[in-house]
């Protein structure tokens, strides 16, 4: 192989590599954007209308029928990782477990009969604002970092709460942070596969 063929052959891996990468970000983004778009109107709504707040359980739904939904998703369209796979997959993974953490707090709040000073909606779209961002910067996908931006300015919203009227923001919120990104990913992808 001379070197010209070479460095063919690389830039053809580095296009590989960068279009997979495209693939496999439009899919998480949107399946637990509409999973958190939905579960939190959901949750609003079942809120408003009964009071009861045994439904905010109901966000327990978002990693256990994400994950599986996800993993099936990606398995599916793409079969080997890469190092920049990986890379926003540690992210991620560090980034759903500090939510997964503070998912909680509420809970043990209300049983210590200790009212939070934040909000749970400002640290989940800080966190998640933070992913999409930086998802943004290693994939040099620039609706990623513009949704991430938008997504952790707007956590600001949430900084103390005030009633159950914020899901609705914190869905339209999502909406514009992960399911349009993901939506505008897989259309780049599918026009040029």
């Amino acid at each position: 192989m001379n070197e010209q063929e070479s460095i063919a052959l690389i830039a053809e891996m580095i296009s590989e590599t960068r279009k997979k990468v495209e693939v496999t970000a439009g899919i998480p983004f949107l399946v637990f954007g509409y999973l958190t778009v939905l579960i939190s109107i959901a949750v609003w709504f079942l809120l408003s209308h009964t009071g009861e707040s045994y439904w905010n359980f109901l966000w327990f739904g978002i990693p256990v029928i994400g994950l599986p939904v996800t993993t099936f998703l990606k398995r599916k369209r793409v079969g080997y990782v890469t190092s920049i796979d990986r890379i926003i997959g540690y992210i991620w993974f560090v980034l759903a477990a500090c939510e997964f953490t503070f998912m909680f707090l509420p809970l043990f709040s209300s049983i210590m009969g200790y009212k939070l000073p934040f909000s749970i909606l400002f640290i989940t779209c800080l966190l998640m604002g933070i992913g999409t961002t930086l998802t943004g910067f290693i994939t040099k996908l620039a609706i990623l970092k513009y949704a991430g931006w938008f997504g952790i300015i707007g956590s600001l919203c949430f900084m103390f709460p005030t009633g159950v009227h914020q899901l609705l923001i914190f869905s339209v919120l999502f909406f514009v942070m992960m399911v349009l990104p993901g939506h505008w990913i897989v259309s780049k992808v599918c026009r040029h596969a």
